[in-house]
């Protein structure tokens, strides 16, 4: 391993003498065996210094990390950082999920410690079957952007962020930490398969790897011929664009149909993507190929007026010869827009997200009223989530006739401020299938002949 990383440290040119690195331990195999490799590689010609957060979410298991790492650094002279970050706090402020609220502390601290540090590297331990795995699961969730992965390095704070491990698969990091005596501490919830990372990673991978064992070599290969072109095809969409738009503003940017039609088709779908990256990189994030075939599909339209609805509220306006993008702005009070779920994907709401896949029935059982299960073959697709409207009714599973969703909420005792914030899931037709936490509809139950599951699962704020 120790000359695979070299090899890739030095031709992706990571690391430069007098370097001030910070590398990001957790206290897992992958990160530990990343300081232990830059130290023992770097540390005569390049500062090493450990930058650990303790995120608070799992008990006595994240203190020993805390201490693992601590102790392992004590041991080497290495300067030792920690940050406890207020998770519950920054949630609640941020309106995000706890997995998003803990990556949005850690990066924050991280870019503040380089300041503070004066560092010009963070150093994180993503490897080569993270890489397959981040490659999929975009492909299967239909990102556009799907054969663009893990990045090797990328501007960061006052200097940029590296991944030496992005050409090195997993077994030869726990060879490593075997062969070294590295210490390091196994998070359980790797092993649970209520994230969509850790199934590909159990059922998937294993397959690629019997077909051939230096996959994760193809994959990094593929990801970084794929960053090039883009950046070139995007850079010529770029100049096409600007023929094309008839206003722009970071309220919204209207475009000519005509004009833009004329545009090269591939690069049409990249002009789309400069649009809604200029008006929102965090829904730009969350567009799937078929937004992109959605909006096409709007302009080409003989029909004078129509409306496609995006990522994080940004909606696409068709009015004759023009197409504005711009944001489907909400009164708090009035709810929110409503978002198409992606199948698998994940749409993130004023409270928490959801996120949508399909399973085999022998593989997954779900009990509680954060999960929704449907016979998926029964489901009127797409999916969308929604606030309440004026005489929304749901047929319940198990009851006779239909129930008024207001009186749904006063029998349940939810807040009145509450309620119109509260996302309502219905089908392509229109019926309402879930009401997360409350009920779930009499449509598509699962049964004795369902083969695939629609699994959708709510991840709320704690209260």
């Amino acid at each position: 391993m120790n000359q695979t990383v070299e090899s890739f440290i030095t031709s992706h040119r990571l690391i430069d003498p007098g370097d001030k690195i910070l590398v990001a331990v957790s206290g897992g195999p992958d990160s530990m065996a990343l300081i232990h490799f830059l130290y023992n590689h770097y540390h005569h010609a390049c500062t090493i210094a450990a930058a650990h957060v303790e995120h608070g979410l799992r008990g006595g298991d994240s203190l020993k990390d805390m201490e693992l790492v601590r102790d392992f650094c004590e041991n080497l002279q290495i300067p030792f950082y920690c940050f406890q970050p207020d998770i519950k706090t920054l949630k609640r402020e941020e309106k995000l999920s706890t997995q998003e609220a803990a990556r949005l502390a850690r990066y924050r601290w991280f870019k503040k410690l380089m300041d503070a540090e004066e560092a010009d590297k963070l150093a994180l331990a993503h490897h080569g079957d993270d890489q397959i795995e981040t490659l999929l699961m975009r492909q299967v969730r239909g990102s556009y952007f799907g054969l663009q992965g893990i990045p090797v390095k990328r501007p960061f704070g006052r200097g940029m962020i590296i991944r030496p491990f992005l050409g090195t698969e997993k077994s030869s990091i726990l060879n490593y930490c075997k062969e070294n005596d590295v210490s390091y501490n196994f998070d359980k919830s790797n092993d649970s398969e209520a994230y969509q990372r850790n199934r590909f990673r159990k059922h998937i991978l294993p397959f690629i790897k019997e077909e051939n064992p230096k996959a994760h070599e193809a994959f990094q290969r593929q990801s970084e011929w794929f960053k090039e072109e883009n950046e070139f095809l995007h850079a010529l969409a770029e100049e096409k664009l600007k023929q094309a738009v008839y206003q722009w503003g970071k309220e919204g940017i209207t475009v000519n149909i005509k004009s833009f039609l004329e545009i090269p088709i591939p690069l049409q779908r990249r002009a789309v993507h400069l649009i809604l990256n200029y008006l929102s990189l965090e829904a730009a994030k969350l567009v799937t190929a078929k937004h992109l075939a959605d909006i096409l599909m709007l302009m080409n339209k003989d029909s004078p007026a129509g409306t496609t609805h995006l990522p994080k509220g940004l909606i696409a306006v068709k009015s004759y010869n023009h197409i504005g993008f711009s944001f489907n702005r909400t009164d708090e009070d009035n709810g929110f827009p409503s978002q198409e779920i992606p199948i698998p994907g994940m749409v993130l709401l004023k409270k928490g997200k959801i996120m949508a896949s399909v399973v085999k029935k022998q593989h997954f059982r779900a009990e509680g009223n954060i999960f929704f299960q449907a016979d998926y073959e029964k489901v009127s697709t797409p999916l969308i989530v929604r606030s309440r409207l004026n005489g929304d009714r749901i047929t319940p599973l198990g009851m006779d006739g239909s129930k008024k969703l207001k009186d749904l909420f006063i029998d349940e005792k939810v807040p009145r401020d509450e309620r119109n914030n509260w996302p309502v899931i219905t089908d392509s037709k229109g019926n309402i299938l879930w009401v997360p936490k409350l009920r779930r509809s009499s449509f598509a139950p699962v049964s004795e002949h369902t083969e695939r599951i629609l699994l959708l699962v709510y991840d709320m704020e704690d209260d």
